[in-house]
């Protein structure tokens, strides 16, 4: 039973040790930007959600749809819209009615790396990276009206750090800057609202604010929103995006050891099936084509007329054999044997005038006999053939 079945056995435990080795193998960090409320992973906004209700005890609300289909009805009033990714690239219809929504009074927070062109050109900023910048591995963050709340930026992996390179300097404000020098937190009024622009979204993530001092920093930073009414935006993060573009087995996939166990697994199934099939497959017996036994069967039938002696039947058959064949190949009628029926076949068949007579003549002679000798059955034989062979069709 054992042997039966030691394939099986040999693949099962491959399976079970490799499952082990993968789910006691320790875990690697995901370093993915996700700026997710749900991420705890370094590059995730789980402790800085956490915190919010410290700095707006009024009401926070999750933002799952895209910012038209959030400021378009009018159900905050007087409220904070958080944005924070790495990238907030808004269509040109989520920037009207941003703009629209914030010239109503209410604020708008954004900390990216990047913006949209149209934001750009209409609160008339740009971003750009200052070269000195590029081989740091830290740098300081500077809030301008408090000092003390300064915070210590690691750049891991090389992050690029961006500042405003541009602005309106008769109507934005620079709130922080980069080092004392390059602004990278800026105020910018529009309407009887404002949008709080930061450049430096990592300093948000888990990783900074577990990190010294530095949630004294984001609070600094969030703290020029009023208490009021608070939508976290979680549209925009790479999460979001991550769930919506894969299927059921995201769950699976997102995981080395369940990822690789299911790829284990698949080939197990596929292995067994190839295996099972090739043992319980029936055996295809081989079908012969079909012989074609008509001319035995004639050889058979005229050599019993022969050994017989009934010349007169075994010529008449010859024959029949033979008009058939006629009508068969040349589409003539063989009802009348006249001159014009010589005439025809003879010039279908390409045979001379003379053998195609002789041969019609001794058709007519057997035809008109009750019995005939052996040499008159063999003239015949050998007329038939040699218009046979000689005929081009």
């Amino acid at each position: 039973m054992i042997r039966k079945y030691r394939y099986h056995i040999i693949l099962g435990l491959g399976f079970l040790l490799l499952s082990i080795a993968q789910f006691t193998k320790p875990a690697r960090v995901d370093w993915t930007p996700t700026f997710s409320k749900f991420d705890k992973i370094p590059y995730g906004n789980y402790v800085l959600f956490e915190c919010l209700p410290n700095l707006f005890p009024d009401s926070i609300s999750v933002s799952t749809r895209p910012v038209y289909n959030t400021v378009r009805n009018n159900d905050f009033v007087s409220a904070n819209y958080i944005i924070i990714n790495s990238r907030v690239l808004l269509g040109s219809l989520d920037t009207e009615y941003l703009l629209d929504w914030v010239q109503k009074g209410n604020d708008v927070f954004m900390s990216a790396a990047e913006f949209s062109e149209h934001l750009k050109d209409t609160l008339k900023f740009d971003l750009n990276i200052h070269i000195s910048l590029l081989s740091a591995d830290t740098v300081d963050l500077n809030l301008v009206q408090n000092v003390s709340l300064n915070c210590r930026y690691n750049l891991l992996e090389k992050l690029y750090v961006h500042y405003f390179s541009k602005y309106d300097s008769s109507n934005a404000i620079i709130l922080g800057t980069i080092r004392n020098k390059y602004p990278n937190f800026i105020k910018i009024p529009f309407g009887e609202g404002s949008f709080y622009l930061h450049c430096t979204p990592y300093v948000f993530t888990n990783y900074h604010l577990l990190k010294d001092n530095n949630h004294k920093y984001a609070s600094g930073c969030l703290s020029y929103l009023g208490e009021k009414e608070t939508i976290w935006d979680e549209y925009h993060k790479k999460r979001n995006i991550v769930i919506a573009e894969t299927t059921q087995l995201r769950g699976i996939f997102a995981r080395r050891s369940l990822r690789t166990a299911y790829i284990v697994l698949l080939g197990l199934v596929f292995s067994y099936a190839v295996f099972r099939i090739k043992r319980r497959q029936r055996i295809i017996p081989v079908i012969e084509s079909p012989k074609n036994i008509s001319l035995q069967f004639i050889k058979m039938v005229g050599r019993l007329y022969y050994f017989d002696k009934k010349n007169r039947d075994l010529a008449v058959k010859l024959g029949d054999y033979f008009l058939a064949d006629i009508r068969e190949k040349f589409g003539i009628s063989t009802s009348r044997f006249d001159e014009e029926f010589i005439k025809k076949l003879s010039a279908l068949s390409g045979v001379g005038p003379d053998e195609t007579s002789l041969l019609i003549k001794h058709i007519n002679l057997v035809n008109s006999r009750t019995e005939i000798n052996e040499n008159i059955l063999i003239k015949l034989e050998s007329l038939i053939h040699k218009f046979n062979k000689t005929s081009l069709r």
